[in-house]
């Protein structure tokens, strides 16, 4: 089933108010090795 309409991600990941929504993870990097990653969070951003 196709739905209609996008995803906003800027409005997910950029446009979030920091004062409320600052701690939560936005991004999860990770490398070439499975046991490496970075966690960024909304503040960060």
């Amino acid at each position: 089933m196709v739905r209609r309409g996008t995803p906003n991600l800027s409005y997910n990941c950029i446009d979030r108010d920091p004062k409320t929504h600052g701690n939560p993870v936005a991004i999860i990097w990770e490398g070439g090795n499975p046991y490496i990653d970075k966690k960024i969070t909304y503040n960060e951003l």
